[in-house]
């Protein structure tokens, strides 16, 4: 079977990663990547591509651009109209690092002339046939639907 330990500290957990292959060179024992938080810009005035909306964030707030500089990510994954269709909102995954900085921020990041709101962005897997979680319809076995 499979174990898994969740260890906080970065320091113990390499520890025990070494001391782990050293016991046991047969098992196979690696530590996942870090997920990185996504967040959503709200009430954005103007439709922009990715690449320009990342290069008005990062003129307006050097802290940002000086982590990007040391290789902190800050990826636009896309921007849409919202639902009201009256403004834009956009998608971006950032740094542990850059997601405190905003959160010091008040969770508001400017661009151009206009302060947009900062919100986290949670992807949550829903099934539409059997209304569980962890999968989609496509990949759902269960024999009948369930009404929601």
């Amino acid at each position: 079977g499979e174990n898994v330990l969740v260890i906080e500290k970065s320091d113990d957990r390499e520890k025990l990663t070494s001391k782990l292959k050293e016991l046991h060179p047969d098992h196979k024992v690696f530590q996942p990547p870090e997920r990185l938080p996504t967040i959503s810009v709200a009430n954005i005035i103007e439709n922009i591509s990715p690449a320009e909306l990342k290069e008005k964030i990062l003129s307006m707030h050097d802290e940002i651009a000086s982590l990007v500089s040391k290789g902190s990510t800050f990826e636009v994954l896309y921007v849409r109209e919202q639902r009201s269709g009256a403004r834009y909102q956009a998608c971006v995954r950032v740094s542990n690092e850059i997601r405190k900085f905003i959160d010091h921020l008040g969770n508001r990041l400017y661009i151009g002339m206009y302060s947009c709101s900062i919100y986290d962005h949670f992807y949550i897997k829903r099934c539409n046939n059997c209304q569980k979680f962890h999968h989609y319809q496509d990949k759902c076995r269960a024999s009948k639907p369930v009404c929601a």
